[in-house]
């Protein structure tokens, strides 16, 4: 009885458009008004260490792709990350600068001091970034083994106080030979040893 005061004489089928258009109005005030920016982070298939001139390795670099999934623009403004060696407390890294492939190499090299990365929503960047230790005067152990790299990022935030809001894990293996290169080796300049992650390597 209360259904057939509200709606009247309209028939099944205009109450049925009725609430879909009710439904679909509801949605798209959310998704322009009220949802927040959604990034999310894919690393590529590989990263790579930068063993320092003198030996040992502070920096890394990564490309990724990073993607806003809402329909608002939204900023990342810092990234960081936790690379944590087998049996051992994660060292703290940042991202510190972008890089470019060098003409005719593999290697990479410095493009532009990092900066915050804005996305329009639904769009996409692709990036390739330098993380260093956040003490740069550390020089971690790397002994072989696997390793863990969780990626935490501030998007939207007004300073790093505030609670990371994008998250990222991946893994990658550190052979004996390459544990020992790093550790024995003093090159002149630095020296780019390239890992494969463990999500995207081949099965064998």
């Amino acid at each position: 009885m209360y259904i057939e005061q509200f709606f009247g004489t309209l028939s099944t089928f205009q109450i049925i458009v009725a609430a879909v258009a009710l439904l679909t109005g509801i949605y798209t005030f959310y998704k322009h008004f009220l949802e927040k920016a959604r990034f999310a982070i894919y690393s590529g298939d590989r990263m790579t260490l930068v063993i320092s001139q003198g030996g040992g390795c502070r920096k890394f670099q990564l490309g990724a792709n990073l993607v806003n999934k809402a329909v608002k623009t939204g900023t990342l403004h810092r990234l960081e990350a936790d690379v944590t060696p087998p049996g051992n407390t994660a060292n703290r890294y940042q991202w510190r600068i972008f890089v470019k492939h060098k003409s005719g190499t593999l290697d990479r090299e410095p493009e532009a001091d990092v900066y915050p990365v804005s996305l329009a929503g639904k769009s996409s960047k692709q990036v390739f970034i330098e993380f260093e230790l956040v003490d740069p005067q550390v020089i971690p152990d790397w002994p072989p083994g696997r390793y863990s790299v969780k990626l935490l990022g501030w998007v939207n935030k007004i300073n790093r106080k505030k609670r990371t809001n994008l998250k990222s894990e991946f893994h990658f293996t550190v052979s004996d030979d390459l544990a020992q290169y790093i550790d024995k080796t003093e090159p002149p300049g630095p020296r780019y040893k390239p890992v494969d992650l463990e999500e995207w390597a081949p099965q064998r």
